[in-house]
């Protein structure tokens, strides 16, 4: 591609401001993804914790975890429409959107009563539920602006939808931190802990775990987070996903978990951290809980709309 148009601008068809910013994007993009291969490649990996050393409560970080992979997620995005490669957004934009959602119901219908039983409503004082309603508004806008194709839509509408939804994460965190650290602590038991959020965050979207996995590790194995290194963050969604999830649903989760991260990550996975072991919960849940889940959460969305069409 690069040796065409190197020939066309010597034939004088001197393609515009905006191809060659596309250009220079993607060009951009190989050198980083180059990089990172190459720094897996030689990377000690010699700061990990040993299996043995990996806190009691990893299973109440992951949806912190999945925050990490959100932003990292939006930072891809954001890349894209700044070097308006809007073909490579519609690319990346999907399994992102994807991702929210379903930590979205994780968080609105499971992770937030479940605290809010154990901590006199916080996060309902703190609007947090709201803000779910409000971004999936906006991400729906968003939505309609890419099957459009408007491409100065698309701009506009990532825009708004990013500030929303990076805003509401900060204001998450800040508030779900403390109040998981203390609630893990006063549980203390693993594999309690493992249970509580298998059955009131993971059994009801089992068929949403698998994409939900893959998307978290492939995002937090590229990019780490602010804490911890790349492999240390995967590392710890992984646990605590494996201590967490059924036999059967960590079958699942684990096809697409292998699939999205380096051979390096995967082999000492592997051979240190026993990925390969079955899933920790046992096989009863909540099973028929999501229907009823959904209705709920998709009459707000309908209630959220009507209020900003009036």
């Amino acid at each position: 591609r690069f040796v065409l148009c190197d020939w066309q601008a010597s034939m004088g068809c001197h393609a515009s401001k905006e191809d060659e910013q596309r250009q220079m994007g993607r060009r951009k993009r190989v050198d980083i993804i180059l990089k990172r291969d190459e720094e897996m490649k030689i990377e000690t990996l010699s700061s990990a914790p040993e299996l043995k050393d990996i806190p009691n409560d990893v299973p109440f970080i992951l949806l912190q975890l999945a925050n990490e992979a959100i932003r990292a997620g939006v930072r891809e995005c954001q890349d894209t429409v700044d070097e308006l490669d809007l073909k490579q957004f519609k690319v990346l934009f999907p399994p992102l959107s994807h991702c929210v959602h379903t930590v979205a119901r994780m968080k609105g219908n499971g992770f937030f009563p479940m605290l809010d039983q154990e901590f006199n409503d916080k996060l309902l004082a703190a609007k947090l539920y709201s803000n779910h309603v409000e971004e999936s508004t906006f991400r729906r806008m968003l939505k309609e602006a890419v099957s459009l194709e408007h491409d100065g839509d698309i701009v506009v509408a990532f825009n708004e939808w990013k500030e929303q939804l990076l805003s509401h994460l900060k204001a998450e965190d800040e508030i779900l931190c403390p109040l998981t650290a203390d609630y893990a602590m006063k549980i203390g038991d693993a594999t309690e802990i493992g249970k509580i959020i298998s059955e009131q965050v993971l059994t009801p979207y089992s068929e949403e775990l698998p994409a939900f996995a893959g998307f978290c590790s492939k995002m937090l194995s590229y990019h780490g987070t602010m804490e911890r290194d790349r492999f240390t963050s995967l590392l710890y969604f992984v646990i605590g996903l494996q201590r967490s999830c059924t036999s059967t649903q960590w079958e699942a989760v684990l096809v697409e978990v292998k699939k999205s991260i380096s051979s390096t990550y995967r082999e000492k996975l592997e051979m240190e951290y026993e990925l390969d072991r079955r899933g920790v919960q046992g096989n009863s849940g909540l099973i028929g809980k999501q229907p009823q889940l959904d209705r709920a959460h998709d009459a707000a969305l309908e209630r959220s709309e009507r209020r900003l069409k009036q």
